[in-house]
């Protein structure tokens, strides 16, 4: 059987329950661990790398994929084992673009409407309405990347009625309909 580990922050016991079954079905037995060093023990021994791995750190021999939490691979895939094949590297992209553009959107608002200024102004038992406020409505929204979490981001800021939204990208290419 082959191994599997899972680095992540705490999973509920249903999940890892999942998990595992599903792994096992597939011949893998899994070594789930929220402590990356301890994780890192058993990679000598292991086929599957789910988690963050020191982009410098060698590689074993066995590893046959490294899975990052992460949206971009451009610290490994340079690699020599990522470019002869012996090892494959996948990543997470277009796994966190609905949740960071919700959050985003939260931020964007709060800032807007001063809410830090305004929560200071709590715990010092100041309450002050004279604050100049900003909104969305006409404003112009320039997104810096169009990627998976600038376009969730631009869609779900459009219906705040904005004057304009503009995406940014290094490539110059956008996946952004509408921007």
């Amino acid at each position: 059987m082959g191994r599997l580990i899972t680095v992540s922050e705490p999973l509920p016991a249903e999940m890892l329950s999942k998990l595992k079954k599903d792994a096992h079905e597939l011949g893998f037995d899994v070594l789930y661990e929220t402590d990356k060093k301890k994780a890192e023990e058993h990679l000598a021994e292991t086929e599957i790398f789910f988690g963050i791995l020191n982009p410098k750190s060698p590689i074993p021999q066995n590893l046959k994929w490294l899975c990052l939490p992460l949206a971009g691979v451009n610290d490994y895939s340079s690699r020599t084992e990522f470019l002869n094949g012996s090892c494959m590297l996948s990543c997470s992209s277009g796994a966190y673009g609905v949740t960071i553009a919700e959050h985003l959107v939260m931020l964007t608002l709060m800032l807007l409407r001063r809410m830090p200024e305004y929560i200071e102004d709590k715990k010092e038992r100041i309450w002050r309405n004279d604050r100049e406020l900003n909104s969305i409505y006409g404003s112009r929204v320039t997104v810096l990347g169009t990627g998976d979490i600038g376009r969730n981001y631009a869609q779900r800021i459009k219906p705040f009625m904005p004057e304009s939204v503009t995406g940014v990208s290094r490539s110059g290419k956008s996946e952004c309909d509408g921007v």
